[in-house]
């Protein structure tokens, strides 16, 4: 289950790592478009596999390491003391030069499991049937969703749950779906068409990144069509 810690860092981690991948994340490996700011020291893709690292340690090294935050604002969003903070930054690099490669070059980008990919294939089905049930079935229960930039948030299973009941409802859904699979900031990601009632296309509607955890989806972090055309994604279907 995501520390309080991770809850607060993820957010911010989403937003500012502009990583995509291949359309298919069932090809090897992935191809990351680098990111518009100077390169971290630490390369994104690496660190949210490194459990290891204790969260606060791990959250300090993402907001400074990686996003490149100064030490003030990491500390207001660890909510802690700059000291304690750059002591929790230092440490976490210590832990990461003893794991990683001293070479770059040598580190690997990593490819999605397979659970990542059943679960993203199941996460697709259910929304291509409109099958409530079965996307409640492959949630976590403190599931969360977020739609950056707005500052709504849904939490929890039980608030989520009647939500995708009537959004998939054959009286109050919006349409039909038609789900493309990819890869976004290393994490499994569908790329959600719609086609409306009366319309003969679908049409890109949203990007749905998908964080899983023990074997379950945690996050989904919704945007929308605006990044279609970076994944190489058609405007419709």
């Amino acid at each position: 289950m995501a520390t309080a810690i991770e809850r607060r860092v993820w957010p911010v981690m989403i937003r500012a790592l502009p990583f995509v991948g291949r359309r298919d994340p069932r090809s090897a490996g992935v191809a990351p478009v680098p990111p518009a700011h100077p390169r971290p020291r630490i390369d994104a893709p690496r660190v949210p596999r490194a459990r290891w690292l204790p969260p606060r340690q791990r959250a300090a090294l993402i907001v400074r390491d990686v996003i490149g935050w100064p030490a003030a604002e990491t500390a207001s969003l660890l909510d802690t003391s700059v000291a304690a903070a750059n002591s929790a930054l230092q440490r976490a690099r210590t832990t990461m030069q003893e794991h990683l490669p001293a070479r770059r070059t040598e580190w690997s980008a990593g490819k999605p499991s397979d659970a990542e990919r059943v679960l993203l294939d199941r996460f697709i089905d259910a929304h291509e049937r409109n099958d409530a049930a079965a996307a409640v079935a492959i949630a976590s229960q403190d599931l969360r969703i977020s739609m950056p930039p707005d500052m709504m948030v849904f939490d929890g299973l039980d608030v989520i749950a009647p939500f995708l009941e009537r959004a998939f409802a054959a009286e109050t859904r919006d349409g039909d779906w038609r789900l493309v699979p990819t890869w976004a900031n290393r994490m499994p990601t569908a790329a959600s068409y719609l086609r409306r009632p009366g319309d003969s296309e679908f049409r890109a509607f949203k990007f749905d990144v998908l964080r899983i955890e023990d074997g379950a989806i945690a996050e989904i972090t919704t945007f929308g069509a605006g990044l279609f055309s970076a994944f190489g994604l058609p405007p419709s279907l």
